[in-house]
């Protein structure tokens, strides 16, 4: 569970200036980190390694000893920072740098030893949804998946993450530094379970939460020319999330349509959908008549030349 794997990223990637400030910001906190977590799938880990060793440390596996060991390098690891400030603001720094422009880093603030930690990365790599059988891996570390996590989790789930996270913190998709901090005093006991597990509508909420990022990876490989710079692609996921909001009004509900919906939206503007020669469209669409991506094809010359029409003068007749 957790949004799909890419070589390109829906957040604005970090300039160098933009990493020693927030390097900055990160080590001045007034809970300041005590661990990076990484999810190592999305970077290589060597670099990690050897930062860690030149600063006489060790990287600990979150996965360790438990039913996602397999993972090894691929998993979770957890990154020992250094107490002193000018140090730990540099190797924040460098830790930033090695993880640009993915949504690989996370920061907690915790003084719990190593085996808590690991039985927390387990906690939360593991979902059970509803009453299936089978749990499945929650990529929590990766930060596209972190914040609505933290946020679908019931108070007894909370509770249990508060034993052990004091603060958990990570830089969001526009390149902000943002926190989470559980609520106090805690008002349920904590889960007992060894993994999460999750009801339908906190599942749902994070499939939701995980659609603009697949999306976003669609247009990443059958139509690059539509995906603005990495400086730029953390504000582009929140256009996506609008223009997926405007197809489910529509009644636009699948993935091949919504996917055509939104390159429509960002190649003859988003309101595209209000040319009068749509209108019966989307009269099928939201009827459940058709689905959109089997409709576009039975388009006559007029709505395809207002589309046309609809692009900046120099993009018009070049294919997206």
């Amino acid at each position: 569970m957790g949004a799909p794997l890419s070589s390109a990223f829906a957040n604005n990637a970090l300039s160098p200036a933009a990493a020693s400030s927030l390097a900055g910001v990160i080590s001045g906190d007034s809970v300041p980190p005590t661990w990076a977590v990484v999810d190592a799938a999305l970077v290589d880990a060597a670099p990690f390694y050897a930062l860690i060793e030149r600063n006489g440390g060790s990287i600990v596996h979150g996965y360790a000893g438990s039913d996602l060991a397999a993972f090894g390098d691929a998993g979770v690891l957890l990154v020992p920072l250094v107490r002193d400030r000018v140090r730990m603001t540099a190797q924040i720094e460098k830790l930033l740098q090695l993880g640009n422009p993915t949504t690989a880093l996370s920061w907690l603030s915790t003084s719990a030893e190593v085996p808590a930690l690991q039985a927390l990365c387990l906690y939360l790599g593991m979902a059970s949804i509803n009453d299936r059988k089978q749990p499945i891996h929650c990529r929590f570390a990766d930060t596209r998946v972190l914040p609505e996590l933290l946020k679908q989790l019931d108070a007894e789930q909370v509770t249990r993450v508060r034993t052990v996270v004091e603060q958990w913190a990570w830089v969001d998709r526009q390149g902000q530094y943002a926190r989470w901090v559980p609520a106090t005093p805690l008002i349920a006991p904590a889960d007992s379970h060894t993994h999460l597990h999750l009801g339908m509508p906190q599942f749902r909420a994070l499939r939701g939460n995980a659609e603009a990022d697949g999306i976003f990876t669609l247009l990443w490989e059958q139509t690059p020319s539509l995906v603005p710079a990495a400086q730029m692609r953390g504000d582009f996921y929140f256009d996506l999330v609008r223009i997926l909001k405007t197809a489910t009004q529509f009644n636009v509900k699948d993935v091949k349509s919504r996917l055509q919906f939104a390159v429509l939206s960002l190649t003859s503007g988003v309101d595209f959908h209000t040319i009068p020669t749509l209108r019966t469209t989307w009269e099928g669409v939201g009827s459940g008549e058709y689905l959109l991506v089997d409709k576009m094809p039975l388009w006559g010359n007029a709505i395809w030349e207002q589309l046309e029409y609809r692009r900046p003068e120099a993009e018009r007749g070049v294919l997206p």
